[in-house]
């Protein structure tokens, strides 16, 4: 079944507190989904358990990675895969941060290869489908980092892109919003989404999407496993 999380429902961290998690889903059977918000000088480690994937995108504010004694830069609109057995420590440095992190399970499935090196989104290959009014950048998956886990990208839409409806019979679903403003379609029922809000779809959900204002929008959404199949539906 579906779930919507917007950010506006989330408690803001108390002045002084430490990091807090929120866990924006149940996990599935092949994907699970957080918010870790970051005070300056908190300091969250993530892990990436056997037979996963981890995953981790700064949506905002600034912090430093730390793994295997090496520290990295890790401002917003950074995207860190970390591979099993993989552990880094992700420390506020400016203000409140606020990291997204999902994990992708498939312990019988190749994953992302050990690296510990960050990734500026904005520096990566964007590829323009215009035939869609779509420009994708992608993150893992065969275009990309490796991995049968999952597959993951960013999409941007124009004003006037739409995906009509469609499932994943083999696939669960998670999306991200990073800018504008939305429609989703959920099983039939339509719901509105902005920037900082977050959408998991089951197996066989049927989900569609375009701008809810004509303007252009972006978000990040990973598809576990990789290799998944995708059902149009009838209009």
């Amino acid at each position: 079944m579906s779930q919507l999380v917007r950010s506006s429902d989330l408690a803001s961290p108390a002045a002084g507190a430490g990091p807090s998690e929120i866990d924006l889903i149940e996990p599935g059977e092949f994907l699970s989904a957080r918010f870790v918000d970051l005070p300056k000088g908190g300091a969250h480690a993530v892990e990436a358990a056997p037979g996963t994937d981890a995953y981790l995108y700064l949506f905002s504010g600034d912090a430093v990675l730390e793994t295997a004694g090496r520290t990295q830069p890790f401002s917003a609109g950074a995207f860190l895969p970390l591979a099993e057995g993989g552990v880094v420590t992700i420390t506020g440095v400016a203000g409140q941060s606020r990291l997204y992190v999902v994990t992708a399970k498939g312990p019988d499935l190749p994953g992302v290869p050990a690296t510990a090196d960050a990734i500026l989104v904005d520096s990566l290959p964007v590829l323009d489908v215009p035939e869609q009014l779509k420009q994708r950048v992608f993150l893992v998956g065969k275009e990309s980092i490796p991995s049968e886990r999952s597959h993951g990208m960013i999409v941007k839409y124009t004003g006037d892109t739409w995906t009509k409806s469609h499932h994943h019979p083999n696939a669960e679903s998670v999306f991200f919003f990073l800018t504008g403003n939305a429609l989703v379609l959920a099983n039939g029922a339509e719901h509105p989404v902005s920037a900082g809000d977050f959408v998991y779809f089951a197996v066989n959900d049927s989900h569609g999407l375009r701008s809810a204002d004509k303007e252009g929008l972006s978000f990040l959404e990973f598809h576990a496993p990789s290799k998944f199949v995708t059902v149009h539906e009838a209009s």
